[in-house]
């Protein structure tokens, strides 16, 4: 099996992540082709592509096949320890960030910003059509190319369609989100940030198949360091919104600039190797947009449509109390879920028929006693401790936070076992809990009574409900899938399955997408 880490991780570029979903951490190691290698010039972690996965490479018997398992688990935490690393340093730099930008932007200001970048965020899942996933399926290298260029070329079109509709559209969607007038021409850079959003999450797609952990890693940091030190110069020169705006158009560009610095020439077809053609690799990969489009709208409508609920049945003042309380949350609990998803992400992906059920009731009484202190103190300081380092005006924020702490407890519990749906393949059942997950918090915040608060906590307890009824759900699917008979043919399409779906959370974290 390709993947070795799944993931969910907070959103770089957006103060709302991950709203409701079930959170991954943003590290996740994909192996590529055996065929496939990095170019020599590429400034890679200088492993092999070809190495074994240690946790589904099979057992060779004596002292070569320890040393090759060895030299395996070597490179896994090698990798492993990039990306941490990576997404570690960036989410301190931008939970630093976020705190001074809260010092020098009003929750208005903040909650404009959000609404328009959820706007840019809605279309995401449309920018490539999800052919942008299936850039880590095909064994030949070409193949893969050719798939970066077709992604591209969609994401261009959707990009510009977007583009035209919002110079049309900007005022009447402004005025329903309720941003200001002065302020409604920002919807006009929706396309160009869906663009680049999605453009650097189509690359990131090619880096994990080919292994270059340390330019993703290099990226997350990348932008962290643009965005945070242009909307902290903004805030200083009272660029207002526009300033939040550009300031993540600039970190987005200059990651996507850092990834085309590292990605030279690896795009070119090799003439000696077969190459398919747009419309057979649309063809061949027609599940991407056919399957995980569904889900992925669905998704996006819950994920992008509560923010811009609560700019239209609030204000884009609530919305900005409500953006950075969930922002400044889940960022340190998506760092400390990483490790506990790792561990389990790698054993569920290993794990025999008949065993399952147990490692999914472990995998849920661990997660409950790990975060029932942390969990606990949120709960407690909250409160008190966001208006302390934040100011006054963003004591709401702190209540707002008290109110989120169980859903965002039942998301750290639930994360480690949502990739059970992948490997027994019962994502249709996935997608039915989807549509109600989403419904739910989007009908509760559409006939809201008009207290903000009130509602969120209404939101909150109802999302906890739900990701129990989700953790039931893992489970019964893991009974069945233990008593099910073995179907190498259907063992196979899991695996692809699993590897364009955790190698979609890496890209997943560059974008913003979150689902």
């Amino acid at each position: 099996m390709g993947v070795v880490q799944p993931s969910r991780a907070t959103c770089p570029d957006g103060p709302v992540v991950g709203l409701g979903g079930r959170p991954r951490v943003s590290f996740v190691l994909v192996n590529p082709p055996a065929d496939e290698r990095q170019p020599a010039s590429a400034d890679v972690d200088g492993a092999d592509p070809g190495t074994p996965n240690p946790a589904t490479a099979p057992a060779a018997g004596g002292i070569r096949g320890r040393v090759r398992a060895q030299l395996a688990q070597r490179e896994f935490a090698r990798h492993f320890l990039t990306l941490i690393t990576g997404t570690g340093a960036a989410q301190v730099l931008q939970i630093v960030g976020m705190l001074l930008v809260g010092r020098l932007f009003s929750p208005s200001q903040f909650g404009v910003y959000t609404a328009v970048l959820s706007v840019s965020q809605a279309i995401l899942p449309l920018a490539a059509l999800r052919y942008d996933m299936a850039i880590v399926l095909p064994k030949r290298a070409n193949d893969a190319r050719q798939l970066v260029r077709l992604a591209t070329w969609i994401n261009t079109g959707v990009a510009v369609a977007s583009t035209l509709v919002m110079l049309v559209a900007a005022h009447p969607l402004g005025t329903w989100l309720g941003v200001p007038a002065g302020d409604q021409w920002l919807l006009w850079l929706v396309g160009p940030m869906t663009w680049l959003l999605a453009q650097v999450a189509l690359l990131t797609y090619w880096l994990t198949r080919t292994k270059n952990y340390r330019t993703v890693s290099e990226n997350k940091i990348t932008y962290a360091v643009a965005l945070s030190g242009t909307q902290i110069a903004a805030g200083l020169l009272k660029a207002g919104v526009p300033g939040l705006l550009l300031a993540t158009v600039l970190g987005q560009g200059l990651a996507l600039v850092n990834v085309l610095r590292r990605t030279r020439g690896q795009f070119r077809l090799d003439p000696d190797e077969p190459t398919a053609s747009f419309r057979d690799l649309a063809r061949e990969y027609r599940k991407m947009p056919l399957l995980n489009g569904p889900n992925a709208l669905v998704d996006s409508a819950r994920l992008q449509g509560i923010p811009l609920l609560i700019a239209n049945q609030f204000s884009s003042a609530a919305l900005g109390q409500f953006s950075l309380a969930w922002r400044l949350l889940q960022a340190p609990i998506a760092l400390i879920n990483g490790a506990i998803s790792q561990i389990y992400f790698q054993k569920i992906s290993v794990t025999q028929r008949g065993r399952m059920y147990a490692l999914m009731k472990v995998s849920v009484v661990r997660s409950f006693l790990i975060g029932l202190v942390p969990f606990g103190l949120i709960w407690l300081l909250a409160p008190w401790l966001l208006p302390f380092v934040l100011g006054d005006k963003w004591t709401p924020a702190g209540r707002i936070a008290r109110s989120l702490v169980p859903w965002l407890f039942l998301n750290f519990i639930t994360s480690p076992i949502s990739t059970v749906f992948v490997v027994a393949r019962r994502q249709g059942l996935m997608l039915v809990y989807a549509i109600f997950f989403a419904a739910v918090p989007l009908t509760l915040l559409w006939r809201t009574d008009g207290n903000l608060e009130q509602t969120i906590t209404w939101v909150a307890w109802s999302m906890t409900a739900l990701l129990i009824v989700f953790t039931g759900l893992a489970l019964y699917v893991a009974r069945g899938y233990d008593r099910s008979p073995v179907d190498p043919d259907d063992d196979a399409e899991a695996e692809g399955d699993l590897a364009a779906e955790e190698a979609e959370d890496v890209a997943a974290d560059e974008r913003g997408d979150r689902s």
